[in-house]
């Protein structure tokens, strides 16, 4: 969070334990398009389009799209595209594909993590970078956690540890879920089931919040350090049945 740019067009975007192979059926099959309002200590700096496909086998896509806006469109002419890949299961999420590219006017640089679940390895490449790591149980990436806050907002446990990969590394994640509270979208009040998410850092304060009902993605997130406030707040989901 200490530059302005990284902190909204990559952090926001980010911003399961079981054995069962049952397909989560809440989410088969979907199409689900949504819009964000990112701000930064209540300033507008970008926007985020974001679309989720599932499908009867359990397989999923989520792709967001960030674009700078205000303040952050004159700070850096740059847009982010993130994509994850994988299957729900009724228990647990398995990613096994992400990618993060950064586009500005005249360069793309990417980074990719492929999930070999098999054989207990993730693989991270990009245009400097080339490793293998050992791939821990629950691992998921930055926004195939996203179901999983949703599988715990909606179901009945209360928290799920889990680990969550960026290219550069693999934190520990606790998502624990606080109940039903009301939160301010721009078309007004609505309840909520907030999910606290923490990390290594204590002293910063992430939530998510969700509702059956509305959109199966979040209807915000926020992540609230000691200086800083950044936040992605829903202005449009459109859910689609595939093939209607």
């Amino acid at each position: 969070m200490l530059r302005l740019n990284r902190a909204v067009a990559t952090g926001l975007v980010a911003l399961l334990s079981g054995c069962t192979t049952d397909v989560d059926d809440s989410l088969s099959p979907l199409r689900v398009d949504a819009s964000y309002q990112l701000h930064f200590d209540g300033a507008l700096v970008g926007h985020a389009f974001f679309t989720l496909r599932t499908d009867s086998d359990g397989n999923y896509r989520i792709e967001a799209f960030t674009v700078p806006a205000g303040q952050m469109q004159r700070a850096a002419d740059h847009e982010v595209l993130e994509v994850s890949e994988g299957r729900i299961e009724a228990r647990q999420v398995r990613p096994s594909y992400f990618e993060h590219s950064v586009l500005n006017s005249d360069d793309v640089g990417a980074v990719r993590m492929q999930f070999d679940w098999p054989g207990a390895q993730l693989q991270l490449s990009g245009r400097d970078t080339e490793k293998q790591i050992t791939l821990l149980p629950n691992t998921q990436d930055r926004l195939s956690y996203l179901l999983v806050a949703r599988q715990l907002a909606l179901g009945a446990a209360d928290t799920r540890d889990l680990p969550i990969a960026t290219p550069q590394v693999t934190d520990e994640n606790r998502l624990q879920r606080l109940g039903e509270s009301e939160i301010e979208l721009p078309g007004g009040r609505l309840a909520a089931i907030e999910i606290q998410r923490l990390t290594p850092a204590a002293e910063e304060r992430r939530s998510l919040w969700f509702s059956e009902s509305r959109c199966a993605l979040p209807l915000r997130i926020e992540h609230q350090t000691e200086k800083h406030l950044v936040d992605m707040v829903l202005e449009h989901c459109n859910p689609v049945a595939e093939g209607g």
